[in-house]
């Protein structure tokens, strides 16, 4: 019995291996008609106050869904996820300050620290980072994500620790004027 424990084990982790998916999300517009405001605290703008609603009604009827949304606590990215975690209440809604202007590095190091619990995650963050970060996939097609852009990630893993490029792939890039 104790070798069909082993056989059974190997087929349901070749057979049904979780795969663990990225969908990073720039924030939408924000709004620049106040010089007072610093960056970190600017909001979005009108535009932005409906492409947010937008992208996450195309996710949902997507059937995509978070297990967890993180997002940079800049204002215009916060109120962003707060947008997007109306359309998914059971995802786990977390501010996360070092996603503030996170670089590539920073990004992949978010990613192989995330709890093994989350599949589906949702990053809300902040370009150049997010661009250069996804230019290092050869189908990489955008020449810059726009804002509330989208790009899905799906990646061959069942552990965070082992993202890497060459275990995921993208699997989505939309954006609000696809759809308009």
């Amino acid at each position: 019995t104790y070798h069909l424990h082993i056989i059974i084990s190997l087929y349901f982790k070749q057979t049904f291996q979780i795969m663990k998916q990225i969908y990073f999300i720039r924030h939408a517009k924000s709004d620049w008609s106040n010089p007072q405001l610093n960056d970190h605290e600017r909001p979005l703008n009108k535009r932005g106050m409906k492409d947010a609603p937008l992208m996450a009604e195309i996710m949902q009827k997507s059937g995509i869904s978070p297990d967890a949304i993180f997002s940079s606590t800049a204002k215009r990215a916060f109120t962003t996820a707060e947008i997007f975690f109306r359309y998914f209440p059971k995802a786990h809604l977390v501010a996360v300050p070092e996603l503030y202007h996170a670089n590539e590095i920073t990004l992949q190091d978010f990613i192989t620290y995330t709890d093994n619990k989350y599949n589906t995650i949702f990053i809300i963050a902040h370009n150049p980072g997010l661009n250069f970060f996804c230019s290092f996939y050869p189908e990489f097609s955008l020449p810059n994500i726009p804002t509330t852009g989208v790009i899905g990630i799906e990646a061959d893993i069942d552990n965070w620790t082992d993202f890497n490029i060459k275990k995921s792939r993208i699997i989505l890039e939309d954006y609000p004027k696809k759809h308009k």
